[in-house]
């Protein structure tokens, strides 16, 4: 798919990294918060779909995961690999814990 048919905030990887569109023109990798130019014409993979418009749909576990484990890795870029060793310490100890809640509930829903 063209960078220009994706919608402002969809997913999306482009060269290996996993990108959220901005802008037109512009990308924020996922997991620094940088962002990039992309050309309209670049070929790009959708991670995920927008519902249309008026229309709602539950997301899945799956989902929800991916959602959770996006969040942990840019908090984790953006504390600048290691220089925040209490910080990093308590955020692997909440992941943790949202990750076994995250498993009780499928296990209970299965």
């Amino acid at each position: 798919m063209k960078f220009s048919k994706l919608k402002i905030g969809q997913l999306f990887v482009y060269k290996g990294v996993q990108m959220k569109k901005s802008g037109p023109l512009q990308a924020l990798e996922t997991a620094t918060g940088k962002e990039k130019m992309i050309m309209r014409a670049a070929v790009v993979t959708p991670l995920d779909t927008l519902p249309e418009e008026g229309t709602e749909r539950t997301p899945d576990l799956g989902e929800l995961k991916q959602a959770i484990a996006r969040y942990h890795q840019t908090t984790l870029a953006l504390l600048g690999s290691g220089q925040e060793p209490q910080a990093e310490k308590r955020i692997e100890e909440a992941y943790g814990e949202i990750r076994r809640l995250l498993e009780q509930w499928e296990q209970s829903v299965t």
